[in-house]
């Protein structure tokens, strides 16, 4: 009887790990194969990110469309949905003072950087949810897989306004049983450091906007990764150059200016008495 008890109980374990495995596998699609959709245009090392779907949310003003077969880092200046400035200090009414806005500007060790993204929507549909998510590769290892590499990650929900206040004044959303809000863009800003440690040079930011739908058919646990395919949203990639932070001249120690004013006068002197023997 044990025994038999005992091989049910096997057969239930591998039939339970069976099934474990199936609701497990993975819906992340790859992007190979796709063409006439949106690509991140970052190095090949870093996996491909693409979009198939302009319609519902992007970042900044226009879809990019970029070409499976795009140059590496091609057009910086026409991703228009991240851009990012320094901070210089307080005026003299004690207000922060920042550089211009910019898609290019290095970005120096240990300074204090604000990031803007500008996230754009339809207000009608029925998913719950548009998703913001930028990654920066900070050790310039061609991956964003570290946990500190992920500079944002926002959901802003269908029926919440611009300061994700909950005002009903547009469609009806099936999914959330409530009207969306007709606010249709904002912006989202975040103030990093940027690491006194990160790798001096060139390097790669993805950001990447999609809907709750898409992650439903194409992640895993609604989870949005830096790669794969989703036929809804935008991916923009940004090469972002760092630079080390200027040293500040070295005084000279008192003692190392006394000799060297001594080396001076000495030389100085010799010169005299050369002069006044030849």
């Amino acid at each position: 009887m044990v025994r038999n008890n005992l091989i049910s109980l096997v057969f239930v374990s591998a039939v339970l790990a069976s099934l474990s495995g199936v609701v497990q596998a993975s819906k992340v699609v790859s992007c190979t194969g796709k063409s006439n959709i949106d690509f991140g245009d970052a190095p090949d090392s870093y996996g491909a990110a693409c979009h198939q779907t302009k319609e519902w949310q992007k970042l900044g003003k226009k879809w990019s469309e970029d070409s499976a077969s795009n140059d590496v880092d091609s057009d910086n200046a026409s991703d228009d949905g991240v851009k990012w400035r320094t901070f210089l200090g307080k005026d003299a009414a004690n207000k922060n003072t920042w550089t211009e806005w910019s898609s290019t500007a290095s970005l120096t060790q240990g300074d204090k950087v604000q990031f803007r993204f500008n996230l754009r929507r339809a207000n009608y549909g029925n998913h719950q949810f548009d998703e913001l998510k930028a990654w920066i590769d900070w050790d310039n290892d061609y991956n964003w897989s570290n946990d500190d590499e992920v500079l944002i990650n926002k959901q802003w929900r269908k029926n919440q306004n611009r300061k994700d206040k909950d005002l009903f004044d547009s469609s009806y959303n099936n999914d959330l049983k409530t009207n969306n809000n007709s606010d249709t863009w904002r912006n989202y800003k975040v103030n990093i450091t940027i690491p006194l440690d990160a790798t001096l040079g060139d390097t790669w930011m993805r950001a990447r906007v999609v809907c709750e739908n898409s992650l439903t058919k194409y992640s895993d646990n609604y989870m949005l990764i830096a790669t794969g395919f989703q036929d809804q949203g935008e991916v923009e990639d940004y090469k972002l150059t760092i630079v080390a932070k200027n040293s500040p001249t070295p005084v000279p120690e008192p003692s190392t200016l006394f000799i060297f004013t001594l080396g001076l006068l000495t030389l100085g002197l010799k010169r005299r008495k050369t002069i006044k023997n030849s």
